[in-house]
């Protein structure tokens, strides 16, 4: 079976819906790689650019596909475990 692995802010900033996309190949679909960022692709804390995380996260769980996400918080910051914290919160803020 082959097996897709999505980078999700790199679709959404290609007008993908990305919703779309994994409801049609869940089945496919490994993992996802999140993070968020606004259309000019600078990266930013998840809940504060235009990837739509949080309704992809909600379709996984809603629908309970098998499929792994995978936190990046790739922008400047002086503490990432705090970043990776508020991301995770962000995340069960999606049930």
């Amino acid at each position: 079976m082959p097996v897709l692995r999505t980078l999700v802010p790199a679709a959404a900033a290609r007008g993908w819906d990305v919703t779309r996309f994994v409801r049609e190949h869940a089945d496919k679909i490994d993992f996802l790689y999140l993070k968020d960022r606004r259309w000019d692709y600078t990266s930013v804390p998840f809940g504060e650019g235009d990837t739509p995380i949080r309704e992809v996260v909600q379709l996984i769980r809603e629908r309970q596909y098998p499929i792994r996400c995978y936190v990046d918080c790739e922008y400047p910051s002086s503490d990432r475990a705090q970043d990776i914290r508020q991301s995770i919160e962000y995340l069960n803020g999606s049930r």
